[in-house]
């Protein structure tokens, strides 16, 4: 194996000083308007008041929200989140572009997921479910334009 095929963008760690909520409040806004409408009802309800955590490993920054009612409301932080998901961005990325699969990622150890996996899984099948053509269209254009594409 070369290494050009091993090669995975990555991109410089943001300021610790960054603050969080913004970008949480930019997730937590996209996946309100994208998403969750578009999730089971019963998933739905076992959502409700859970924390949720994603890091985004290779710039240090965190997001987090909480599920209330049908909605994801932005935190600026979260202690001991009820999910936590961290990979690289553009792991994070692929998994979104529908180039990289959720299930490979974590049993190469490049997608962790702590706290409720059970939840974790049912969550993964039921976005799998959900189409988005025009974002993972978008998202594969950008991915193909990275250095070491060719490995995504």
């Amino acid at each position: 194996m070369n290494a050009r095929a091993d090669f995975r963008p990555t991109l410089p760690p943001l300021p610790r000083w960054l603050p969080r909520y913004p970008g949480s409040f930019a997730l937590a806004s996209g996946l309100n308007l994208l998403v969750i409408d578009r999730l089971p009802a019963d998933l739905r309800g076992r959502l409700r008041g859970k924390s949720v955590a994603i890091v985004v490993t290779d710039v240090a920054f965190e997001f987090a929200f909480r599920i209330q009612g049908n909605r994801c409301v932005a935190l600026s932080a979260v202690e001991r989140p009820d999910l936590k998901l961290a990979a690289t961005a553009a792991d994070f990325a692929a998994i979104a572009a529908g180039t990289a699969d959720a299930d490979t990622l974590f049993f190469q150890r490049r997608l962790v997921i702590e706290g409720e996996v059970e939840l974790a899984t049912e969550l993964k099948h039921s976005l799998d479910a959900i189409e988005f053509p025009r974002l993972r269209g978008l998202l594969r254009a950008v991915l193909e334009r990275l250095p070491g594409s060719a490995a995504m």
